[in-house]
């Protein structure tokens, strides 16, 4: 995600989606930072919920029009 300033750590953010066509797609979420890399795989459903509660919090912020 380009923020257009300089982060200390960059997130990636994929759907994923099996070969296996009774598989459920995932959002997979990739953090890194210096050495340390770390990686989130949820459902759609979770995807959602977080997508919601992201929105709260960055309206709760008062940057809810950035």
């Amino acid at each position: 995600m380009d923020t257009n300033r300089p982060e200390a750590s960059i997130i990636t953010v994929a759907l994923v989606q099996t070969a296996h066509a009774a598989a459920e797609t995932t959002v997979v979420l990739s953090a890194t930072g210096g050495l340390a890399s770390d990686r989130v795989a949820m459902s759609i459903s979770q995807a959602r919920v977080l997508r919601y509660r992201l929105g709260g919090l960055i309206d709760a912020a008062g940057h809810g029009n950035a």
